[in-house]
């Protein structure tokens, strides 16, 4: 040991261990539990920016909002990372877009602000007609994309909104951000000083600055995001309908649209599920609903009815220098518990517990980033819609020619399934109906096709769109639920393991950095 004036170093190897400790000079169980608590609890619930709410919503329905994306900072930073990263991106690539159609003046230019703005469903489109599904009074949220096709083809004028006024609706204004991030950049540098002298820590404290470090990152991508909570309504141009869009971009930008929308009516310009990992994402929300524990999402509708807000929890496609940018925060986040390598644990077991948590959690969150970075370069078609031509687009939701699709005939009182050629697939058209044979385009497992369809697709009223591969969805489930488990016992391992600690962990700052006080 080395003392001089209000500097001690102590050597960290020390077998010396204590419980339960209380404040005086030094900082007790209390304080870290304190500074420590309060670090994860700034990261998963103030940090978080819940999109706009719909016009009917309460304040309760806000705070859902809310506790959701707290609930996925919970379960991950990093996902509430790739989800800010995402939406800063989006508003981005709005701002490049915009600037091609929408003149570039003082009154109109189109910011990043603008663009989180719009994806956040700021922008409501009013239809100048009654249409099933559709609130008359409150229309349809909008994202920047749908605007632009939008004010491209003239059906609406171009939003005066300017970013002034925009982030005068805000209800977190720039002192308060800087204020949140003034407390959790204090802690970063103190346990940063702490690492620099090698003093050691608390698992509880490696945590918190784990949440800390990603919680500057999710702001850093979100620090243009307004928070708002009312909208902007839009009314189409003379006197249109949202189906009278849907004709005319049927018969002109996109001739092979589908016959039903899904999610609004101007789904056909842009729908979810264009980046792969987002529609995975949404199955497992459905799923959380079905099993009733919503702990992510709220529902954007009912059934057979339009969004009637964006939700929160949209997974947009980062491109660009924002891609390695991402990289350089979550390759570390992914080994960051492995830190606690050498941690002193109360127990051998605690200790093995803890070791294989982190390594499950390394393991599991490379892979996820792997098929993360493996999904930005699959291009879907509702991800660039405004630009595929017919012929490219021509083979979604376009069924090939009936002579050359195969078909299985099926008789109605027996369990056979015939694979049938071309040529007997157009000869079985002339066989007797009364014979009890129909045509049908199934599989040949048509026993387990039933079951296996429903849950390929949960969304509501059965879009096409949202079917994903069934066996890659249960083999993640089974990966995700035992992460959920092992980041579980890290939380419960960062308290527990307060009952025992090196004598060290509870030095104060200034016993360690002179210039501390």
């Amino acid at each position: 040991m080395f003392s001089g004036g209000n500097y001690t170093f102590r050597n960290a190897s020390s077998n010396t261990t204590v419980g339960w400790v209380g404040s005086s000079d030094h900082r007790g169980t209390l304080d870290i539990l304190y500074s420590s608590g309060a670090t994860i609890l700034l990261c998963v619930w103030i940090s978080t920016y819940p999109n706009i709410p719909a016009p009917r919503d309460r304040l309760y329905h806000r705070l859902i909002d809310k506790f959701n994306l707290a609930m996925i900072g919970f379960l991950g930073p990093d996902l509430l990372f790739a989800l800010a990263l995402g939406q800063w991106s989006s508003a981005r690539r709005s701002v490049e877009e915009f600037r091609r159609v929408v003149p570039n003046d003082k009154d109109r230019s189109w910011s990043i602000t603008h663009g989180f703005y719009a994806d956040m469903g700021g922008f409501r489109i009013v239809s100048n007609r009654e249409e099933d599904g559709i609130p008359t009074e409150d229309g349809i949220p909008v994202n920047a994309k749908q605007l632009l096709y939008l004010i491209e083809h003239e059906y609406i004028d171009i939003p005066s909104l300017k970013e002034k006024e925009i982030k005068a609706m805000s209800a977190s204004d720039t002192f308060s951000k800087v204020l949140v991030l003034w407390q959790v950049c204090w802690f970063t540098v103190t346990e940063v000083m702490r690492f620099g002298y090698h003093a050691p820590i608390t698992t509880l404290e490696l945590t918190a600055f784990i949440f800390a470090v990603m919680m500057l990152a999710t702001s850093f991508a979100w620090f243009q995001k307004p928070q708002i909570t009312r909208s902007t309504c839009i009314k189409l141009r003379n006197g249109l309908s949202f189906q009278d869009i849907r004709d005319t971009a049927r018969t002109s930008t996109h001739p092979n649209m589908q016959d039903r929308w899904y999610e609004t009516p101007l789904d056909f310009i842009w729908k979810r599920g264009s980046f792969q990992l987002d529609k995975q994402w949404q199955y497992f929300s459905y799923l959380s609903h079905l099993c009733r524990v919503p702990l992510f999402t709220r529902l954007p509708s009912g059934k057979n009815k339009a969004w009637e807000r964006m939700p929160s929890d949209i997974w947009y496609r980062p491109r660009g220098f924002l891609v390695p940018l991402g990289l350089v925060v979550q390759v570390p986040f992914c080994l960051s518990f492995l830190g606690a390598w050498k941690f002193h644990f109360a127990t051998r077991a605690e200790q093995v517990l803890w070791r294989t948590s982190a390594v499950y959690h390394a393991a599991y969150s490379l892979v996820i980033t792997i098929y993360y970075i493996l999904g930005l370069g699959e291009q879907k078609h509702t991800d660039n819609v405004m630009a595929l031509p017919a012929q490219i687009n021509q083979n979604y939701h376009q069924p090939p020619p009936a002579e050359s699709q195969l078909c299985v005939i099926v008789p109605s009182k027996t369990n056979i399934s015939i694979l049938a050629s071309p040529t007997q697939v157009v000869s079985s058209r002339c066989l007797d109906t009364e014979q009890g044979l129909i045509s049908q385009k199934i599989s040949l497992n048509q026993k387990q096709l039933p079951v296996a369809r429903y849950w390929r697709n949960l969304s509501p009223g059965g879009d096409p769109d949202q079917e994903i591969s069934l066996r890659w969805t249960t083999l993640l489930f089974i990966l995700t639920v035992i992460y959920i488990f092992s980041h579980l016992y890290i939380y419960l391992e960062d308290i527990i393991s307060l009952r025992s600690q090196p004598a060290e962990v509870f030095l104060a700052n200034n016993q360690f950095f002179p210039l501390i006080s």
